[in-house]
């Protein structure tokens, strides 16, 4: 389980760092970077998801888990697990609240310029 736990941890900071690389893009509109570290962040997540899965093969309810964590080394381990994990979803909720602002600041543009095109073609 201690392995497991590691390599669960290791695939999670990655996700940490790539959530940060996207907000990175995402402030300087870089188009290609964002699309770049998407897809990675899809690769880590999807890696982040194979050890959780292997994970509740071992301990499939969380009293399971428990029981694992007392081991103090396991526990610490697991404790890290939870916290990153709340980090992911923080930091990927609040980059999603920043695509949204944007999007809904492009929204109302791109109506703009659509009824200034359709304006045109009926003149």
């Amino acid at each position: 389980m201690d392995r497991l736990l590691d390599r669960q941890l290791d695939a999670l900071g990655r996700v940490i760092d790539l959530l940060h690389d996207e907000l990175q893009a995402l402030v300087e509109h870089d188009a290609v970077g964002l699309e770049r570290t998407t897809a990675d962040k899809a690769r880590a997540l999807a890696r982040a998801d194979e050890f959780e899965r292997r994970r509740r093969e071992l301990a499939p309810t969380l009293t399971d888990m428990e029981r694992f964590a007392e081991d103090p080394d396991i526990g610490r381990r697991w404790e890290r697990l939870l916290d990153l994990t709340r980090q992911c979803r923080e930091r990927n909720e609040a980059n999603g609240r920043l695509i949204r602002r944007r999007q809904a600041r492009l929204e109302p543009a791109s109506g703009d310029r659509l009824s200034l095109v359709a304006r045109r073609r009926h003149e």
